[in-house]
C-alpha cells in the first residue's frame, strides 16, 4: 500500500501532545532507524516506544528533533477516522490477559476506578484463567495454595493451608475471583479474542490507549481507552507432543496423556526436567506399577525446597527461611562475576533435586520426599537434550543434540516436557509507554520474575501517578537466552530483588498489606516483622549491590537490563 506523507509545524502538534511527554518521547526515539509505516512494531528494540497517532496518521516525534516539525504517514486511500469493518468501543481501562496476571491488575485498578468506569478484559481464551484453562490433569500449585490468588481475596474453602490444589481448584479459584470484581466496574468480558498491537493517541482531550483486536469469529475490534495494561505475562502455551522420525515409539504431552497412558506399565521416556517434568514423572511413578520411567533432563534442574521455603505446623514460628532473606543472602553472594559459586551457594542452601549438580533453577519448589521418590524410583536419569528419535537396526534410538545415542525400547511412551517460557517471538516495548497510557507486562519489559506480583504493583504505581518517576530497571529477558543457565536465575533474582525495594519505596504500605501474593504471608506476624526491619536497615546497601550488579552485566554479558529512561 502506497504511502502520502505530510508536513506539520510543531506549533500545531503540541496541542495534541504534552511539550513535556513529547520531549521524553522524542529523547528515547532521537535514534530510531528502520522504521516502517506498514509493521510500527520493528522499531529499534532500544529505541521502541508505542507509536503515536492522530487519528488514522502515524506520528514520528524523532523528525520534529531535527527538522522542528512532524512527519505524518497516511496510508493512501483512507481517511483519519474511517475504520469501516471495524468494532470500535470506548472504555476506562482495557486489560489484555485475563490469567492470574490480568485478574490481579483488575484487582489493583478497581481501588481507584468508581464502580462505573468501563473495563473491558480481553483474552484468547474461552474463559479466564490464562494457561490454568489448558493445563493437564494431574497438575498442582508447587506452593501452598493461599498465596495463589488475586488480590487479597481469599480461597472460598477450609482446607489444610499447605494443600496443593490441583488445576481444576486453581481454576475455579480464578473464576470465583473474577465473580467477586464484576461489581467493582462495569466489566465487560472479550474472551475468544486475540489482541494483535496497541498503540497510542494523541488527541486533544488527552493521551489514549487503542487496542487491535480480532474475535475467533474474524471479527475487529478496537478499543480506545485511557488507560491499557498488556498483562499477558508469559503467555505460556500448551505444551504438543514432538515431531519423531521413529514410527515404533508414541509421542505425546502432558496435555494429550489419557488415563490409559498413565496406568498402563509400558516404558516413558520424560522429556525436560523442570516442574511439568517432574509432575509428569512423579504421576506415571505412582499410577503405572513396576515401569519403567526415564528422564532426560538437559542441563538438570534444581527447586526450591519446600520444606525449607514452607514449613507446616507450629514450626513456621521459628524453621524455614523467608524470600527477603534468601533473596538478601543469594544475591549479596552474587557479584555478576561468580555465577557458578553463587548458584552452588543457593542450591546447599535452599534447593533439592533428584539430580546432583543440577545447573537451572526457574523459581519451582520440590519436598524433599518427592526427590527422593524420584531418585528412587526413575530408571535412569539422563543429561542432554533431545534432537529426534530414530528406528535404528536394533530399535527406536533418541539422538540427543551432542550426537549421543540412546536405545528405547519399542513402544515407549515419548511425553514432551521441555521448557516453554521465552519460546515465542514478541516485541520489545517499554515498561510504560511514551505518553504514560499502558503498561507492558511481559517478559521483555520484566520489572519482576513473577509477572502476577508485577502486574498488581505495577498498577498499583499506575493510577497512583508514580510509575512514570520510579527508578526501576527493566530487563529484556530474551537477552538472557543462550547464556549459562545459573546466569539467567541469578540475574533474575537480582533484577527483582532491587525492583521490590524501589517500589517499596514509591508506594504506600496499603499496596503491601493487600497484597495476598506475597509468600511471606505463609510465616506468623512477628517473624514478618524481623524480616521487614532487617530488609529495611540495609535496603541502601542492598540497592547500590545490585545497581553495581546489573550495570556490570551488562557490559560484559550484553544482557539488556537498565534504568527505564522515559
Amino acid at each position: 500500500m502506497s504511502l502520502g506523507t505530510e508536513i506539520l509545524p510543531a506549533s500545531q502538534a503540541e496541542h495534541c501532545i504534552p511539550k513535556s511527554r513529547l520531549v521524553r518521547s522524542i529523547r528515547r526515539q532521537s535514534h530510531v532507524s528502520g522504521y516502517d509505516p506498514e509493521n510500527p512494531q520493528e522499531l529499534n528494540p532500544r529505541a521502541y516506544a508505542t507509536e503515536l497517532s492522530l487519528g488514522m496518521q502515524v506520528v514520528l516525534p524523532d523528525v520534529l528533533a531535527r527538522y522542528g516539525c512532524l512527519v505524518v504517514s497516511r496510508r493512501a486511500g483512507m481517511k483519519a477516522g474511517s475504520n469501516k469493518g471495524v468494532v470500535t468501543e470506548t472504555c476506562d481501562l482495557c486489560i489484555i490477559g485475563a490469567g492470574i496476571a490480568g485478574l490481579n491488575a483488575l484487582f489493583a485498578a478497581a481501588q481507584y476506578l468508581p464502580k462505573t468506569a468501563r473495563v473491558v478484559l480481553v483474552d484468547r481464551n474461552p474463559r479466564c484463567g490464562g494457561m490454568w484453562t489448558q493445563t493437564y490433569d494431574y497438575v498442582r500449585l508447587h506452593q501452598p495454595h493461599q498465596m495463589f490468588t488475586v488480590g487479597d481475596l481469599p480461597w472460598l474453602w477450609d482446607r489444610a493451608p499447605e494443600y496443593l490444589a490441583t488445576g481444576v481448584e486453581v481454576q475455579s479459584h480464578l473464576q470465583s475471583c473474577l465473580e467477586r470484581l464484576r461489581p467493582e466496574a462495569d466489566l465487560i468480558e472479550q474472551y475468544n479474542t486475540v489482541c494483535h498491537h496497541v498503540e497510542e493517541l494523541a488527541t486533544k482531550a488527552g493521551p489514549r490507549a487503542r487496542v487491535h483486536c480480532e474475535d475467533v469469529d474474524g471479527t475487529r475490534r478496537i478499543f480506545e481507552a485511557s488507560h491499557a495494561i498488556h498483562a499477558a505475562g508469559w503467555d505460556i502455551p500448551a505444551i504438543t507432543p514432538l515431531s519423531l522420525s521413529s514410527s515404533q515409539v508414541i509421542s505425546t504431552s502432558p496435555q494429550n496423556l489419557s488415563k490409559d497412558d498413565i496406568d498402563q506399565t509400558a516404558p516413558a521416556l520424560v522429556i525436560g526436567g523442570g516442574k511439568t517434568g517432574m509432575d509428569t514423572a512423579l504421576t506415571l511413578l505412582a499410577r503405572g506399577k513396576g515401569r519403567h520411567v526415564a528422564l532426560l533432563n538437559g542441563s538438570g534442574t534444581v527447586f526450591g525446597n519446600r520444606d525449607v521455603l514452607f514449613p507446616t505446623g507450629v514450626s513456621r514460628w521459628w524453621r524455614g527461611t523467608m524470600v527477603g532473606g534468601l533473596s538478601a543472602d543469594v544475591v549479596r553472594r552474587f557479584d555478576g562475576k561468580n555465577a557458578p559459586d553463587a548458584f552452588a551457594h543457593f542450591s546447599r542452601t535452599y534447593a533439592v533435586s533428584p539430580v546432583r549438580d543440577g545447573l537451572q533453577y526457574m523459581f519451582s519448589t520440590l519436598s524433599q520426599a518427592e526427590a527422593e521418590q524420584l531418585s528412587a524410583g526413575l530408571s535412569a536419569i539422563h543429561r542432554g537434550y533431545l534432537r529426534d528419535v530414530s528406528d535404528g537396526p536394533e530399535g527406536p534410538e533418541a539422538i540427543l543434540r551432542d550426537g549421543s545415542r540412546l536405545p528405547m525400547a519399542r513402544g515407549t511412551l515419548v511425553v514432551n516436557c521441555t521448557g516453554h517460557l521465552l519460546r515465542q517471538p514478541r516485541p520489545n516495548v517499554p515498561v510504560l509507554s511514551p505518553l504514560g497510557t499502558t503498561l507492558n507486562v511481559t517478559p521483555r519489559a520484566s520489572v519482576y520474575f513473577l509477572s502476577t506480583s508485577a502486574a498488581y504493583f505495577l498498577t498499583h504505581a499506575l493510577y497512583l501517578q508514580v510509575l512514570g518517576s520510579m527508578p526501576l530497571y527493566r530487563l529484556d529477558m530474551e537477552s538472557l537466552k543462550g547464556k549459562d543457565p545459573r546466569l539467567f536465575f541469578l540475574t533474575c533474582l537480582t533484577h527483582s530483588f532491587l525492583n521490590m525495594m524501589t517500589i517499596m519505596d514509591h508506594v504506600p504500605l496499603r499496596v503491601f498489606s493487600r497484597c495476598g501474593l506475597d509468600i511471606n504471608r505463609w510465616y506468623p506476624q512477628h517473624r514478618r516483622l524481623v524480616s521487614f526491619a532487617q530488609l529495611k536497615v540495609r535496603k541502601r546497601s542492598h540497592m547500590k549491590h545490585c545497581r553495581r550488579v546489573l550495570d556490570d552485566l551488562q557490559r560484559t554479558e550484553g544482557i539488556s537490563c537498565g534504568p527505564e529512561i522515559r
